[in-house]
């Protein structure tokens, strides 16, 4: 009689253990898929930022009366304000998380970022002489910059170009 109470006994404690075995493995998988979003969030968070920075940064130049530049990525259907004189149309994609490749990190040498300026040419700098010598060097026709070398100063509508390495 003791062995069959032992023995219901230790079926009664496995048992209990399968089923909290069960619940720590759905708390496991929801635990999980928490963190999983809190990482989604905090990747999304700085972008979330930046267009709250640029909203206000907007609205203060137009209580101002100052346009606010706006580079028009066409392939990719995006539109960034610019709003300091050095921004470059690479330093915007870059910070909105275009996925620009390049080797030079924006200084002009690997020529990986070349764009076609599609209107709006005459609101943006003249080619320097870096960019001249790697437009000249890879071969591209005329109307294309390199958008690292490329600030604006009004609107312009862009595209990115299949580029040519050296």
């Amino acid at each position: 009689m003791i062995e069959i109470i032992f023995g219901i006994s230790a079926l009664l404690s496995l048992s209990f253990s399968f089923f909290k075995v069960k619940s720590l493995e759905k708390n496991l998988k929801d635990l999980d898929s928490h963190i999983q979003e809190l990482k989604k969030r905090a990747t999304e968070m700085p972008f979330q930022l930046k267009g709250k920075i640029n909203s206000l940064m907007i609205l203060e130049r137009k209580n101002n009366s100052q346009p606010v530049p706006i580079v028009y990525y066409e392939k990719l259907d995006k539109s960034v304000p610019s709003f300091f004189q050095s921004d470059t149309i690479y330093s915007l994609a870059e910070d909105e998380g275009f996925g620009l490749t390049g080797t030079c990190e924006g200084n002009g040498d690997c020529g990986l970022c070349a764009i076609e300026i599609l209107e709006g040419a005459e609101n943006v700098n003249p080619k320097n002489n870096i960019e001249k010598e790697i437009l000249e060097k890879l071969d591209y026709k005329d109307g294309i910059r390199l958008c690292c070398q490329t600030n604006i100063t009004g609107n312009v509508k862009i595209n990115f170009i299949e580029a040519k390495t050296q």
